[in-house]
């Protein structure tokens, strides 16, 4: 094999192992939560479907308002909530 057949050959493995790391293992939906410096980013995931069901982000104009980041996160959990 050359170089960049087994770099195929490595991504397709690495893309079934993650996949299988992923797969829903409870009909149950998740919650996925992504923090950066500035921002929270919230979802709910039903991996069975494969749809978002809902998504909420302290960007978003009603958290604007906050000044505090301790508030902007109570209200994002309870809008999620």
């Amino acid at each position: 094999m050359n170089r960049l057949e087994t770099k195929r050959v490595r991504l397709a493995r690495r893309k079934v192992r993650v996949s299988n790391a992923i797969k829903p293992k409870t009909p149950r939906p998740r919650l996925v939560i992504n923090r950066s410096n500035r921002y929270l980013h919230c979802q709910v995931i039903d991996d069975l479907t494969g749809r978002t069901l809902c998504a909420a982000s302290t960007s978003e104009k009603e958290f604007k308002l906050r000044d505090k980041n301790k508030a902007a996160a109570q209200l994002l959990a309870a809008l999620i909530a």
